[in-house]
């Protein structure tokens, strides 16, 4: 098996994982900046890690056509 398709083979999850470890956040526009993270913001309290990887799985799941037409 070649390493690409071992990458498309990842759960969600762990494709999560590496795309945080690798910096995700700088290179995707996957924060819907929620209101729970916001009021964290606004409270200069950090936005726990976990919270951005449940926002990321959930835009790693998302249809980018279904984007297009909205």
């Amino acid at each position: 098996m070649r390493r690409i398709d071992q990458i498309r083979a990842m759960p969600v999850y762990e494709m999560a994982d590496a795309l945080m470890a690798a910096g995700a956040d700088q290179n995707f526009d996957y924060c819907p900046s929620t209101e729970e993270c916001t009021d964290l913001l606004d409270k200069n309290e950090e936005v726990p890690q976990e919270m951005c990887r449940k926002c990321l799985i959930e835009w790693l799941r998302e249809d980018p056509h279904e984007e297009q037409k909205g």
